[in-house]
């Protein structure tokens, strides 16, 4: 998914303007995402203000090892488990 701008000319999102580009983008609940970013931005010492795509980038791939890593462990430790429905 593209974010950024068409145009050549224009300086790139950043900040609050990028974080309420990304959101409006999800299609999600807004109140969610925002939720979810905030949580993303704190757990990497991100700023808002501060918030460039880079850091943005840098801060979802973290987000992403994460989960990764969680369901990694959670698929270990149900390994040999039966599963009753």
């Amino acid at each position: 998914m593209d974010v950024s701008d068409s145009t050549e000319n224009e300086t790139e999102a950043g900040g609050q303007e990028l974080v309420d580009k990304l959101v409006s983008l999800t299609g999600l609940p807004k109140t969610l995402v925002y939720k979810e970013l905030d949580s993303i931005l704190a757990n990497t010492g991100q700023e808002v203000n501060d918030l460039t795509l880079e850091t943005l980038r840098s801060a979802m791939l973290l987000y992403l090892e994460s989960i990764h890593s969680d369901f990694v462990a959670s698929e270990e430790s149900n390994k040999g488990k039966i599963v009753s429905n």
